[in-house]
Formats: structure tokens, sequence, C-alpha cells
């Protein structure tokens, strides 16, 4: 089935100001109801790495190769749905169902993300089958393996085997280069960092439009929001015009009383035309 129309659901609020200032907000990943966020591909490999062999010192050597995109690195995401009228949607982004769907078209999100020279935010669909995790991580990791097997990953004062076959300088290059390889095999996966999920979140069905930063080091596009307990780093994403409609529908929540004609008056005092406006199904109050 083609995907033509992905929701975000989000409160009246952030509804207005979506409307009100034509642009959406990516907010840290990390900071969301989901204490995984971004932490799967490093849990996979570091559960991996328990079945090898290895010597205490390796071994968190390797951990924390596995685990460094845990500590440097963020995401950024407007997170959007399959489903603009899902229950547990409502309750869960939506002030409980007295906020908004907001029907986005997939194919702007996709000329959208390629106006940016940085080659980010991408539009990504949350993969959250554990065996296509493993699939997604498997080829990273044979090549770790094959770095751990050939032995080049011992440490330093351990190299004895080595230096007999190779001249010392020539045995510690080569466990130098093994660690930058492995480091540059790890960083294949950013891209797929945030698009992992539990599979407890499936009924979701999310996409999400995502940009990557790294921690503490914060470049000027990147601002700074007040949540109910935490203060959350965001980028704004301002829509342009483009050959396709940024908004194709809004579906009015649950418990939200908002008349549909006032909702259509804003929408067409804002210049965004032909957009289908009506409410919720869900016998939710």
């Amino acid at each position: 089935m083609t995907i033509k129309t992905l929701y975000h659901y989000c409160s009246s609020t952030e509804f207005a100001s979506i409307i009100n200032n034509g642009a959406i907000w990516l907010s840290s990943l990390t900071l969301s109801n989901d204490f995984l966020e971004g932490k799967l591909i490093s849990n996979i490999l570091s559960e991996l790495l328990k079945k090898e062999d290895l010597d205490e010192k390796t071994f968190i050597e390797l951990r924390e190769a596995v685990f460094f995109f845990d500590q440097f690195i963020d995401g950024l995401g407007f997170c959007l749905s399959e489903d603009g009228d899902l229950l547990s949607q409502w309750r869960g982004y939506a002030n409980d169902g007295k906020g908004f769907s907001i029907g986005f078209s997939k194919e702007y999100l996709e000329m959208l993300e390629n106006q940016f020279s940085s080659k980010e935010p991408k539009l990504r669909k949350v993969i959250y089958d554990p065996s296509e995790h493993l699939e997604i991580v498997l080829p990273i990791y044979e090549k770790i393996r094959s770095h751990i097997q050939s032995g080049v990953l011992l440490p330093s004062e351990s190299l004895g085997l080595m230096t007999m076959i190779s001249p010392p300088e020539i045995a510690t290059e080569k466990y130098r280069e093994a660690w930058r390889e492995i480091y540059s095999s790890i960083v294949v996966l950013l891209p797929q960092l945030f698009s992992l999920k539990n599979q407890a979140f499936s009924e979701e069905e999310e996409w999400r439009l995502i940009s990557h930063i790294i921690k503490d080091k914060y470049g000027e596009d990147v601002l700074f929001r007040a949540g109910q307990n935490k203060i959350i780093p965001y980028k704004e994403i301002r829509f342009l015009p483009l050959s396709a409609r940024p908004i194709l529908e809004i579906i009015i929540g649950p418990k939200n009383i908002t008349p549909e004609f006032v909702v259509e008056g804003f929408l067409k005092q804002k210049d965004y035309d032909n957009v289908i406006v009506k409410r919720s199904r869900a016998s939710y109050q």
C-alpha cells in the first residue's frame, strides 16, 4: 500500500504554532518517553560481544567503542504515524485527546529533506522487528569479529605472538589500524541509530524526520525550549514553497471541542488550501 499521508499528533498549542509559523520542530529523541532511544544498536553489539572469548581489557575497549553513539550523539526528530486516528496516540501525544492530528504529505516531506545541503534531516521509517535490528547490525559486527579472530586487537603489552610474526612497530600499527576500522564501521550505523525502536511501540507505525547532533556541541541552528521537567534541544524546519502541499488533512481530537469551521477558517487565513478537516472517530471522552 502506498503511503501518502503521515500524521503528527500534538496539543492545540503546538498545532497553532505549526500553522501560524509555517514550521515544525525536531526535538531531542533521547529526552523522549523511551529510555532505549538511540541505544538499541549499542545494546545488540554489546550482547554479541559477550559471546566472544575476550580478555577483560579488550572487551571493555570494544564496549566503549560500541557505546560511542550513546556518549556523543543525540537525534533530533519530528515524529509521525501512518495512522491518523489511533486512541493510544491521542492519549499519549495529543493532550489526552484534546489536541490535533496533522496529516502531512509524505511526498512533501521527502521533497523537503532534499532541500538541505547537510543531507539532513532525513525521513525514515522506524523499524520494530528485533530480527530486522539484528540484520542491520550483523554486517558491522562481522567486521569487528574478523579483527577479534585475527588477534590484532590484543593489547599492545600482550602482542607477544604477533611480534614473533611481525616487528613490534608493525604489530602496533596493525593494532591501531584495526581500531580505526572498527570505529569507522560503527559510524556507518549512524543513519539507523534513531530508526530502531523497541517492539513494544510497534502500534505507533512511526516515521521520523531525523537530524543528528553532537552532544554539548550545539550549533547556532539548535534552539532550546522548556518541557514540564526538562530543557529540550530542538531545530526549527520551516516549510518551503515546493510543488507539493505540506498539509493534506487535519483530524480534530476526540476531546477537542473546536468546530470544524474554525479550523478551516484558521487554515485558509494562513494559506493552507484544500485541507480536509474532520473529527476523530474515537469514542473517547
